[in-house]
């Protein structure tokens, strides 16, 4: 019996990544804290995979949706759910399963890959107006149209699922969008995963009868460009994947493609770069008074800190937390709350400085938010932009599902305990406000600092 392409794509795996997709903030088992983190086969397919250009690492992450299942966004980032994918290709290949991809390994990838995008008819469509991209497939959302944007909208002949391109006016805010589109008081509706970057967002949900994604990024001109899908629940099955497959592929602001680099499933020729350098280990921290800085006791191991080129010392340490003195200019001191309450927002910085912040959920001594590299120490802050809480463990091995990091558990000593260690006093609660204002004010007390290796 011939294998049917297409079947095999959304059958496969489908229940998992549905799952996945429909709740990617779902928690994650956490290993115990003395097991050892460090598998040599994935280390040796990190290094193998990292050889290949940026654009190429992408492309093997796209191609890996189709022919393995792949849950992630292809950022070219190497980790967990890439390695289990190359092992589940190598495995249906009948080859050995180590994630080492050789070149007649990714010319089978792309071939098993097109297979699939060619069963369903999937291909990079150009809004005329816009000219954003994106990937659609067409033997299922045939029906294009313009929408009430005047941009370039997909359905499939029913009208049972729609993807709809979007295009901000000047006067919205990212922040402002967010809000509205998590609001909790739309009868209904709920939101399944939410998630704001300085420079993006992303939200799903469902309804009682549908289910819908939405991502919305801001360019260098502040203009706001994103793409919206929407689909009846007993599609779910289907959609739940196209969904990875689609997001996978969006430009908002599309570049000039390098000649040689393949936007859909063509071949392209391999070739290998020497890795490049690993990027520094970082931990956050919070300044809770002038020249005062407090984070995990993991930033201890570090064999030295800095921010910039100033220096780090530590003047008190404990079982889970360290005291810091940094000299710096620009900094504001976060109060300390009074009553912690169930819900924060989380505070750090990524490697480039950028904050970064994201919803989280404070029950049992856990904080559910999605951690990045680098998030041990962050900020977990009130609606009125007060601690009520310091994450103190490092993040899980970090892995995107649909572009956004999914939600995990983990540790956080409350604003109590940080009062205690640090002999301050918790302030008495202040007034709520929107995300954007705490983040905007609260985030000048974040730090991410430079651990020595």
């Amino acid at each position: 019996m011939r294998r049917n392409p297409a079947r095999a794509w959304i059958v496969g795996g489908a229940i998992a990544l549905g799952i996945a997709l429909a709740n990617p903030a779902y928690p994650q088992a956490s290993p115990p804290a003395n097991a050892p983190r460090v598998d040599p086969a994935q280390v040796a397919a990190a290094k193998a995979f990292e050889a290949f250009d940026p654009a190429e690492r992408r492309a093997i992450q796209r191609d890996l949706v189709w022919a393995a299942n792949f849950a992630g966004a292809a950022t070219g980032e190497f980790g967990p759910l890439t390695f289990a994918a190359l092992k589940r290709f190598e495995a249906e290949a009948k080859r050995p399963q180590d994630g080492l991809l050789s070149p007649d390994e990714r010319q089978l990838l792309t071939r098993m890959a097109d297979a699939g995008r060619k069963a369903l008819g999937f291909v990079i469509e150009t809004d005329p107006t816009s000219k954003m991209r994106i990937g659609v497939p067409t033997r299922i959302l045939g029906k294009r149209s313009t929408g009430p944007a005047g941009l370039s909208r997909w359905q499939d002949a029913g009208e049972a699922a729609t993807l709809d391109l979007s295009l901000g006016k000047p006067e919205d805010k990212l922040e402002a969008l967010f809000e509205r589109g998590t609001t909790a008081n739309v009868p209904g509706r709920k939101i399944t995963y939410k998630l704001l970057r300085p420079d993006f967002f992303v939200i799903s949900g469902e309804t009682q009868t549908g289910k819908f994604y939405r991502r919305l990024e801001k360019g260098p001109d502040g203009i706001l460009r994103g793409f919206s899908i929407g689909f009846d629940k007993r599609l779910s099955p289907e959609f739940d994947r196209l969904v990875i497959a689609m997001a996978s592929t969006f430009e908002a602001f599309p570049v000039a493609q390098p000649t040689g680099v393949a936007t859909g499933g063509t071949a392209v020729p391999i070739t290998s770069t020497r890795p490049a350098a690993p990027e520094p280990k970082r931990v956050s921290a919070v300044e809770i008074a002038p020249g005062k800085f407090i984070t995990a006791a993991s930033a201890a191991s570090c064999k030295g800190l800095a921010l910039g080129n100033a220096p780090v010392t530590i003047e008190k340490r404990g079982e889970t937390l360290l005291l810091l003195a940094i000299a710096r200019d620009g900094g504001k001191p976060l109060s300390l709350a009074a009553t912690t309450g169930g819900e924060a927002i989380l505070l750090q910085r990524d490697r480039a400085g950028a904050l970064q912040t994201a919803n989280a959920l404070l029950a049992a001594g856990r904080a559910e938010t999605p951690l990045q590299a680098g998030g041990a120490g962050a900020a977990l802050v009130d609606r009125s932009g007060q601690l009520v809480g310091l994450v103190v463990e490092e993040p899980r091995l970090v892995t995107q599902v649909a572009g956004v990091v999914p939600a995990s558990r983990y540790r956080f000593v409350d604003a109590k305990a940080l009062a205690d260690f640090a002999g301050l006093t918790p302030a008495a609660n202040g007034t709520p406000r929107a995300m954007s204002a705490v983040a905007a004010e609260a985030g000048r007390a974040v730090v991410s600092l430079a651990c020595g290796e």
